[in-house]
């Protein structure tokens, strides 16, 4: 498995409000969004908010899902077989590292 190179969370999804487009959002890493809210640190462009708390929880989603696939990993030697959701689950975390 390859190494993560994306920004590491904890993100936060921040709430914009409703400006005629529908509800709108920004996703900032926590501690400089804690710091200073013009830092660094912030993802430009707007998101629909269902999205941006979508993006906020990526890296929470990614190291949860590589706890799974270690988990089914060691299921997989036990029972001798390939499990389809850990071939799933390589496959995402290989995309969110841009390998597939």
């Amino acid at each position: 498995m390859g190494e993560a190179k994306f920004t590491p969370g904890p993100w936060v999804a921040v709430y914009r409000g409703d400006h005629g487009g529908g509800e709108e959002g920004d996703v900032h890493q926590k501690e400089k969004w804690d710091a200073d809210p013009f830092d660094s640190g912030f993802m430009r462009g707007e998101f629909k908010w269902p999205d941006a708390c979508l993006i906020a929880a990526a890296p929470e989603l990614y190291e949860a899902l590589k706890s799974c696939l270690n988990f089914m990993e060691n299921t997989e030697s036990e029972l001798g077989f390939s499990l389809e959701s850990a071939d799933q689950a390589r496959a995402a975390l290989a995309k969110a590292r841009g390998e597939a």
